[in-house]
């Protein structure tokens, strides 16, 4: 763990987590969701369909996500429009519902959740702490996500980038949380694994925000944002949320 500090400025009432990369393992789950979504959009032609995915963060060599490209972070609309300008057949208005509707499908199969997730999410609702759910996926992506883990019941708020709060790194989906919990900013908690994440927390004063290294973002790129970076959700029990 790495960290300038491991407790709160005030008690934690909230936490919003990201879900890619923070609750799920990232490129297992979402490699196959791409592949799909390319090959649509480019026709059924393998050769254009893969340039689409290394031109927008696919790393040749090793089937991973270029830290902080387009695939590891951006949200549906702004992989349409670089798909489109990359030589997909469709308007970007036009490819972004059927990319939506092919990342939810094919996510809902491929999901991998992180060991332990269960445990905690369970616990920290025990704990009577409001969790929320902020991700730059579709919201109605992230709702089968929290229903096929059986983590549904514990999350009141569920934001995706198509939820009317704007994407990430803007506050909007944090402040949203608050206002639908009346929770100050400086009561909640941001967990992610990605800049967008952190800098959305640093943009809505967030009280505690804590970075993963489970996902695509490096400790590096994560460290001048975050009060604490921890590896995964496995050590979040060393976090003080009093």
């Amino acid at each position: 763990m790495n960290h300038h500090s491991v407790k709160a400025r005030q008690p934690v009432r909230g936490i919003l987590f990201d879900k890619d990369g923070t609750l799920l393992d990232f490129t297992p789950t979402w490699l196959p969701a791409y592949q799909a979504g390319a090959l649509f959009a480019a026709g059924g032609n393998e050769a254009k369909a893969r340039h689409m995915m290394v031109s927008t963060g696919l790393e040749e060599e090793t089937n991973d996500f270029t830290h902080g490209s387009l695939l590891a972070s951006a949200t549906t609309d702004q992989i349409a429009e670089a798909w489109v300008e990359l030589g997909a057949d469709y308007s970007p208005v036009n490819l972004r519902p059927l990319l939506d509707r092919i990342f939810a499908e094919q996510t809902a199969i491929s999901s991998v959740p992180f060991p332990g997730l269960y445990e905690l999410i369970s616990e920290l609702s025990e704990k009577d702490i409001i969790l929320g759910l902020g991700t730059n996926d579709g919201e109605g992506s992230a709702r089968e996500f929290l229903k096929t883990t059986n983590i549904d019941s514990f999350f009141s708020f569920v934001a995706g980038y198509d939820s009317g709060h704007g994407g990430k790194p803007a506050p909007g989906m944090i402040l949203a949380f608050c206002d639908a919990h009346d929770l100050d900013p400086g009561s909640v908690m941001v967990v992610g694994d990605n800049h967008c994440d952190l800098e959305m927390g640093r943009a809505a004063d967030a009280g505690f925000i804590v970075g993963v290294l489970s996902g695509n973002g490096t400790n590096d790129e994560l460290a001048p944002l975050a009060d604490v970076i921890i590896s995964g959700i496995e050590e979040f029990s060393l976090l003080e949320l009093e």
